[in-house]
């Protein structure tokens, strides 16, 4: 008996990998006739163990709406037809992207499910339609050491909603392979008697604040080194863009020492803060650069730094067409560009 024919001709997927976009297998000269099988794949290469992770996903169709589980994997799809031996498999699509709203639960649980479930190249949003107060645990925004290049958004609906600690130290640390946006009515409020900042960026991270986003009310109390820093702290290799929003309220208020600098931000060696937009008022630090500490890069072309108090002066004025003014700055061996 003779042996069924190979299945000639081809496939391909149109449409963009990102969520809740439909993606096509299209043939092209397919042998025979007959309505075709369409099977469909997610994989990705697992470096922690060292194999291809995949599993079938959809149905029998040529259409296929990209979902949030897809995040992180190549999508391929393989066509088969009765009669026909073999099959023909399409060009694997780029990772899948995608914006994720996170599930239903209380916000308080929010952070843990994005420990749990991130994948490299995913956009995640909590928003909160009241104030939330998190433990330390809780508020932990950790990924495993191979998920990066991931952005999660917190946002408040209706009025400002605010993110505070139940207990003393950092609220939220943003570490290599995350960025977090602070988008519009959301406020990170701190504790009065606090010792630590109230956000700190690390080597390989990246906060965003938008317009309508607020850091505010943290005195960080701490000796030594962790004294730096009252609203937000930029480490080395870290970077902070401020679009918009209000640093308020802050301050490097422990025993004096050379660390009690950068009641708003402090910028360490090697960190980058670029100041597009906003305002750092009413923050002190017992030191210098009650608004800002610059020790690393710190780039503003638009904004507003006024009324902040640093014991140890080094108080500068400089202006951008009027709408950037800089005033209570500390800077020690740092980059200060304004354009």
């Amino acid at each position: 008996m003779a042996l069924p024919p190979n299945l000639t001709g081809t496939v391909s997927i149109d449409g963009t990998a990102r969520v809740g976009y439909t993606l096509t297998a299209n043939t092209s000269n397919l042998a025979g006739s007959g309505e075709p099988h369409f099977t469909r794949m997610r994989r990705r290469w697992d470096s922690m163990l060292g194999l291809e992770s995949s599993a079938h996903i959809g149905t029998n169709s040529p259409e296929y709406t990209v979902e949030p589980g897809d995040i992180g994997y190549e999508i391929t799809v393989t066509v088969s037809r009765s009669g026909y031996n073999d099959s023909v498999t399409s060009m694997p699509t780029d990772t899948v992207t995608g914006l994720v709203l996170m599930p239903e639960g209380t916000p308080a649980e929010q952070p843990a499910w994005l420990r749990a479930n991130a994948q490299s190249g995913g956009e995640f949003v909590i928003e909160l339609s009241g104030n939330l107060s998190l433990s330390l645990d809780e508020a932990s925004l950790n990924l495993p050491w191979n998920v990066g290049d991931v952005t999660l958004t917190l946002r408040g609906t209706g009025a400002m909603r605010s993110i505070s600690l139940s207990e003393n130290g950092t609220l939220f640390s943003v570490g290599s392979g995350l960025t977090l946006v602070l988008d519009s009515t959301i406020s990170l409020q701190g504790r009065p008697g606090n010792n630590n900042h109230l956000v700190r960026v690390d080597y390989g991270g990246t906060l965003v604040m938008n317009e309508g986003s607020r850091i505010a009310g943290n005195t960080n109390t701490a000796s030594g080194s962790w004294n730096a820093g009252g609203g937000v702290r930029v480490n080395s290799g870290g970077t902070f863009v401020m679009y918009g929003g209000e640093i308020s309220g802050n301050a490097s208020d422990g025993e004096w020492s050379h660390h009690n600098d950068g009641g708003g931000v402090h910028v360490s060696d090697g960190g980058i803060f670029d100041m597009r937009g906003g305002t750092i008022s009413g923050n002190r630090a017992v030191n210098r650069g009650g608004g800002v500490f610059n020790a690393g890069t710190f780039h503003m072309s638009d904004g507003v730094v006024y009324g902040n108090d640093a014991a140890a002066g080094f108080t500068n004025t400089a202006s951008n067409g009027g709408t950037a003014q800089l005033g209570t700055f500390g800077n020690d061996g740092g980059v200060l560009s304004i354009t």
